[in-house]
């Protein structure tokens, strides 16, 4: 009996300490705001800039992409994880290459989208386990970076193509060497390389003006011009594998081939003019009499190392980037322009799309409700106008740049009392659609839809204004005028302003006539916010100042907020009461409940950062979000801003988020609009506390 006491009380001891354990554990989550993190939703697809394949293992797949995002793939290509590289936005990944020997190393070229130069954050970047983590290389910081070369056989050996030059590292990285002349008034703005793969002298460097090489490590360059085309761009850089004497290079005037090494060039014939701009050429790693071009129409190929080619798959990808599995040559992977990425299994014959996780997509806007849409410019074909009817798990592209009638979409409104209603501001006029998005027109600038308008009182705006003489000046603007924001009153059916280049105006039978809405006149207005329950209210943003009108914009007040310099980034109306708003600023968040006469700083738990997004639950305005694209972090008040915490921002690394978007199912969820890497939501998994 006391042996069997003696032998329980452990047990018991520790069987207690497991209790009061998950207990304590079910606690803190129970009194955690959320037990979730911000999950990527699409729409999937956009811009790939460039692709690798690890040869030793080709379900390993790398992409990356002009907006300094990188996205790894272990299965194929059928899943994407996104890698944050902590890069601006403004940063492209030019070049990439792996370390042949040992795929867990890799190597990225940066360089500014913007030409600027410079940058702290331009340069070569490494990384030793397979991507996941970054280095930049300390004597490439302020290198703008154009191509990379590895050598196959001398892995340590990498070459650079920089803005001013070519540099060389003998040893990974650690150290480098310029190889080509400093100041050299065209061997600059290196966009491709290559290095022989026998002699370690011999290296090939393309620039936006023709080829050049040397043979004896850099002491001398020589511009091996002849027979190609002057002032060709010379997008890549080819030597054959097994013939090292036989060199590839494509250009804008289309794809040439040498035997001795350059010193000669023969333009590749076969390939039409209208495809002969190409960006990539690859030797397929398994067969090596296939060449693969990539091209601004599509692929080619050719199974006699570029003797004769042809088109296996008609349409016309724009193509950056080709890998092919080294095991399974039928099955290829190309980054495109904007179709994202694409695999054949037929050896090119056939596509499909593989972009589950992967987004790069210029999206304008996003609306939440019984249908979810979302928008992006600049995507031709394979963008437009995007919808969701299960909350953004799967998206349909409805219309693309074809339906568009050509133009690209920069703000959207749905109307609130007629679902199929929705009106689109473009940079060139307005459209809208009465089949919920799918077919659209253009709103016509007659005299039965521009005109001055004057403002009724709210209780006789269920009746629509009666049209008026088109005013000259906007009939000439009609088709150069950009509609930067539209907006649907919540609170009195068919009233719906748009802010322009032009000035505000207003419709009260959901955009069939139109007026001026203030006495603005011209005015850029760039943003507009209307009040959800009272229609007098209005916010616009206009030449940098935040304008806030408490009668449908008859006359306007001008915030000032008594800092010198101040940016106005978001406003918000606080739903607690018409006269009070919020605004994001560079110097941090204010608040006014006086219609924006006097502001005062929100800072109690709030750190001094710039606050760029502000979202008010609608269902409790005691419950407010403020995001900082600086500190790329999430804060929440519940008391309505008096005091602030962190917020989960875990999936959120990285992003530049555009804006907040109302919840669809009664605040249970939260959803933001990036920049670049599309919807994400935030699903809360317990009662968010509130006071």
């Amino acid at each position: 009996m006391i042996s069997r006491t003696f032998d329980l009380k452990p047990k018991v001891f520790w069987r207690a300490r497991f209790l009061i354990l998950v207990s304590i554990v079910f606690l803190v989550l129970r009194l955690s705001p959320a037990w979730a993190e911000w999950e990527a939703l699409g729409p999937y697809g956009g811009h790939a800039l460039r692709i690798l394949m690890d040869s030793a293992n080709p379900q390993r797949l790398f992409v990356f992409t002009k907006n300094g995002q990188c996205y790894r793939s272990d299965n194929g290509a059928t899943s994407w994880e996104f890698i944050p590289l902590a890069l601006p936005r403004n940063a492209v990944l030019n070049a990439a290459v792996l370390e042949p020997r040992n795929s867990d190393t890799l190597y990225i070229g940066v360089a500014d989208q913007f030409m600027r130069g410079a940058n702290s954050f331009e340069g070569v970047y490494k990384s030793m386990d397979g991507g996941r983590h970054w280095e930049q290389l300390p004597q490439t910081s302020r290198w703008s970076v154009f191509s990379l070369a590895i050598s196959r056989d001398r892995p340590l050996d990498v070459a650079a193509g920089t803005r001013t030059g070519v540099f060389r590292s003998r040893d990974g990285g650690n150290n480098w060497t310029r190889l080509s002349p400093a100041n050299h008034p065209e061997l600059k703005n290196v966009v491709s390389l290559a290095l022989d793969s026998l002699d370690p002298e011999v290296t090939y460097a393309g620039t936006p003006h023709l080829p050049w090489r040397t043979l004896d490590n850099g002491e001398h360059w020589t511009s091996i011009t002849e027979g190609m085309i002057d002032d060709s761009d010379i997008f890549s850089i080819a030597v054959d594998r097994e013939k090292v004497n036989m060199v590839y290079a494509s250009a804008c005037s289309g794809i040439y081939r040498s035997i001795i090494r350059g010193t000669r060039w023969i333009k590749v014939q076969g390939i039409p003019g209208s495809n002969r701009r190409t960006h990539i050429l690859l030797q397929d790693p398994a067969d090596l009499n296939i060449l693969y071009a990539g091209t601004t129409q599509g692929l080619w190929k050719s199974s006699d190392r570029g003797t004769t080619w042809v088109k296996p798959n008609p349409y016309p990808y724009s193509i950056n980037s080709i890998a092919v599995n080294p095991l399974d040559n039928n099955v290829l992977y190309v980054a495109t322009d904007r179709s994202g990425i694409l695999k054949s299994e037929d050896g090119g014959e056939t596509f499909k799309a593989v972009n589950q996780g992967f987004v790069n997509r210029n999206l304008t806007r996003f609306l939440t409700g019984s249908r979810f849409y979302t928008c992006s410019v600049y995507d031709g074909e394979f963008g437009g106008v995007f919808s969701s009817e299960d909350e953004g798990h799967s998206w349909e592209l409805i219309a693309d740049h074809n339906a568009l009638l050509g133009k690209n979409i920069i703000s959207l409104a749905v109307s609130p009392t007629d679902p199929s209603l929705v009106v689109a501001g473009t940079y060139e006029g307005m459209m809208k659609s009465h089949d919920g998005g799918i077919t659209w027109e253009f709103i016509p600038g007659s005299s039965s839809s521009w005109g001055r308008a004057s403002n009724p009182p709210v209780a006789s705006r269920n009746k629509p204004e009666s049209k008026v003489r088109m005013v000259p000046e906007i009939a000439l603007l009609r088709n150069t005028i950009r509609f930067n924001d539209l907006g649907f009153s919540m609170a009195v059916p068919g009233v719906l302003y748009a802010a322009s280049s032009a000035g505000l105006f207003r419709s009260v039978d959901d955009g069939e006539s139109w007026g001026r809405a203030s006495n603005l006149g011209t005015r850029d207005v760039s943003r507009i916010i209307i009040h959800p329950t009272d229609p007098n209210w209005l916010m616009i943003l206009t030449g940098g100042d935040l304008m806030i009108s408490a009668n449908q914009g008859r006359s306007w007040n001008t915030a000032a907020f008594g800092v010198q310099g101040i940016q106005i980034y978001n406003f918000a109306f606080s739903l607690q009461g018409a006269g009070k708003v919020w605004a994001g600023t560079s110097h941090g968040l204010f608040q006014s409940s006086d219609g924006g006469r006097t502001w005062t700083r929100k800072n109690d738990g709030l750190p001094f950062v710039p606050i760029h997004n502000i979202y008010v639950t609608p269902q409790n305005p005691n419950l407010v979000f403020v995001q900082s694209n600086g500190s790329n972090q999430v804060y929440r008040s519940v008391d309505g801003g008096d005091t602030w915490e962190r917020f989960d921002s875990r999936g959120l690394e990285g992003i530049s988020v555009q804006a907040f978007s109302p919840s669809s199912n009664g605040g249970a969820d939260l959803w933001v609009l990036s920049e670049n890497r599309g919807i994400f939501r935030y699903r809360f998994q317990s009662r968010v506390a509130t006071k």
